[in-house]
């Protein structure tokens, strides 16, 4: 999937993280509470890890 700048910024304004695998633009969407981990091995994304927080 190729995209252009205007579909990035609307990414990034959507609350995703944008990073590059393999010279892939790849989006990690950031939970609304919780945490977002990409774990690096040299200097290359190898893991996402989402963790979704509910209050109640």
């Amino acid at each position: 999937m190729v995209f252009n700048t205007e579909q990035l910024k609307n990414m990034l304004d959507k609350g995703f993280v944008l990073y590059s695998k393999n010279g892939i633009i790849k989006r990690a969407k950031l939970p609304e509470f919780g945490s977002l981990t990409i774990t690096v091995q040299d200097g290359k994304p190898i893991l996402e890890e989402t963790r979704r927080k509910e209050k109640i």
